[in-house]
């Protein structure tokens, strides 16, 4: 996440995927920052486990999606088209 924010040029023709735990820097914290700084990125959330409560909070940091691991490759990849194609 950390890594993302020094090098990220925001683009309306974008989509972040990021995973619902990360070390040091979660992905819906770095969804919630990113608001804060005004900018709504489309992002798709992941987890390894179908967790309400982080369901919920992805979504009230405006998540597109929430998808809990394993996922099929193809379904993800229309999902990203959808977002790019929407932007």
């Amino acid at each position: 996440a950390e890594n993302f924010l020094k090098e990220f040029t925001y683009s309306s023709n974008s989509c972040l995927l990021v995973e619902a735990e990360m070390p040091d820097f979660t992905g819906i914290q770095l969804m919630e920052y990113l608001l804060q700084k005004g900018q709504d990125i489309p992002t798709i959330v992941m987890a390894n486990i179908s967790d309400l409560p982080t369901a919920v909070r992805a979504m009230q940091a405006n998540a597109v999606d929430f998808i809990v691991k394993p996922y099929i490759e193809q379904v993800l990849l229309r999902k990203v088209e959808n977002i790019l194609q929407r932007n």
